[in-house]
């Protein structure tokens, strides 16, 4: 065999060799894949929550003379409180209404009671509701026969939802054991992403750690921070005057505040109850204005926690939001508008370095 036959069959070898190795680590990457996929959502999720509050964590365990441990249960347990405080109230009034509803309609002792004056006066919708609530009242039991149909459907698909939000508790959940853990080694875990970062990107992967950083930091205070604060704020609003179902009302804010839609859309309807049902009407006003001004208060919110230098377009935020709640449910919310805002600085800043040959600065105050 000449030497250019041998120089073509090791080639050909060679090729060969690259190419079941490619596959196999193809395949080893895809099986990992599979295998990781239902933990995406929380382990992002739990990263992210780690890179916002790392800040945090530092300056509770200098107040507590340096017991970062101590510092580290504190987070987690008012984290926990965050999650599970909500839930129940959520849970124990879906209870408490469901075991209402069941108990009436065995025992006969189901009654609604009549509609207020107001309610006819309602645009375009009005008249009817007031009319099938009228009906309600005087007989419940031939209404419900007449909208059997309807309340199977409104049935089929409240429960999905309702399992979709336990579902989301229980990743929320798991996605604070995370933020645990990589607190716990927040060191090691930098080292690890700044090795990640210069083999991917060479001289520049520290900076793109650096800007991951800061975008991260500055969207979960920024507008996640904003939108928590926020629902806070409506959920303390409506317990004072006792709206049926504030935890939901409350949740319903969030997810507005999140997508940057106004939370007055869902405080307004709840104060127009309030003025056909409160005792005084100064109350009424009171409330009305308290909700103008939690809406608002993103105004001030938003230049005090959104760090400065980071310039993502609110569209990029409310796609996120969107497209990973329709993705991952409730979570998805969350993890959504960060991934993609990062995606979108990342972008920007790449685009930047073919410019200027250089990442502009990641630290974001």
């Amino acid at each position: 065999m000449s030497q250019a036959d041998q120089d073509r069959a090791d080639r050909v070898q060679n090729a060969i060799e690259i190419s079941l190795r490619l596959v196999i680590i193809g395949i080893l990457i895809y099986w990992s894949f599979r295998i990781l996929q239902p933990f995406i959502n929380v382990v992002v999720w739990g990263a992210v929550l780690a890179v916002a509050i790392y800040p945090l964590l530092g300056r509770l365990t200098a107040v507590l003379g340096g017991r970062s441990k101590f510092a580290l249960g504190l987070i987690v347990a008012l984290a926990l409180a965050a999650v599970i405080v909500p839930t129940s109230l959520i849970s124990g009034s879906l209870f408490r209404s469901a075991q209402y509803l069941v108990i009436g309609l065995e025992d006969d002792s189901l009654a609604v009671p009549p509609p207020p004056e107001k309610v006819a006066d309602l645009p375009l919708v009005g008249k009817r509701v007031d009319e099938v609530w009228r009906q309600a009242s005087r007989n419940l039991e031939p209404v419900l026969r007449k909208y059997q149909v309807q309340l199977r459907q409104l049935s089929s698909r409240v429960l999905p939802a309702l399992g979709s939000f336990a579902g989301s508790v229980v990743q929320f959940l798991l996605s604070i054991a995370v933020m645990a853990v990589m607190l716990a080694h927040a060191g090691k875990v930098k080292e690890t992403m700044l090795r990640f970062g210069n083999r991917f990107a060479g001289q520049q992967g520290a900076s793109l750690v650096e800007l991951s950083i800061g975008t991260i930091r500055s969207v979960a205070t920024g507008v996640l921070g904003v939108a928590f604060i926020q629902s806070v704020l409506a959920a303390a609003g409506m317990a004072w005057i006792s709206v049926p179902g504030a935890g939901v009302w409350a949740l319903l804010v969030l997810v507005l505040a999140i997508v940057q839609l106004p939370p007055i859309l869902v405080l307004l309807p709840v104060a127009l109850w309030f003025f056909g049902n409160a005792e005084s009407q100064l109350a009424a006003w009171i409330f009305l204005i308290y909700c103008v001004l939690v809406s608002m208060s993103d105004v001030v919110l938003k230049p005090m926690l959104l760090g400065r230098g980071l310039d993502v377009p609110m569209i990029v935020v409310l796609l996120g939001a969107i497209g990973g709640m329709m993705m991952s449910g409730i979570i998805g919310l969350f993890v959504g508008a960060v991934v993609l805002a990062l995606t979108y600085t990342l972008f920007m800043a790449w685009v930047s370095r073919g410019e200027t040959g250089q990442i502009p600065e990641g630290e974001i105050a």
